[in-house]
């Protein structure tokens, strides 16, 4: 894991707290709303002259799907170089078995010389 523990989400919590106080101060505008004008019609135009931050939210929601694309890339290239490091450690450990092997053919082969030799003398 790149991060653990507690660490792990650390990053998510100011953007829960910012979500958090845009929600309590929207439900407080249309409490707000609700009680000071009477109409509907004098709600609409209150709500209306918040346009800008409607704008700004959606310049956040941006802001929040580009950092995430750059924090998902980082992990991909991070998990490719642990793929290509394990990758690379298993080619390792296979040219060090196929050499271990051979070494043991190869004695194997001496050994069955040798007790042949030994076999032939004993018996001519």
């Amino acid at each position: 894991m790149f991060l653990r523990g507690r660490r792990r989400f650390s990053f998510l919590r100011p953007l829960l707290i910012m979500f958090m106080i845009a929600f309590l101060v929207q439900i407080g505008l249309f409490i707000f709303s609700f009680i000071t004008f009477e109409t509907w019609q004098e709600r609409a135009h209150f709500g209306d002259s918040f346009g800008f931050i409607s704008a700004a939210f959606s310049g956040f929601a941006l802001c929040g799907i580009i950092y995430s694309l750059a924090f998902q890339l980082s992990e991909q290239v991070r998990q490719r170089r642990n793929a290509r490091a394990l990758i690379d450690s298993d080619l390792r450990l296979r040219e060090a078995l196929i050499n271990a092997l051979e070494a043991q053919t190869g004695e194997l082969k001496a050994m069955r010389e040798t007790l042949g030799k030994l076999l032939l003398r004993q018996h001519p």
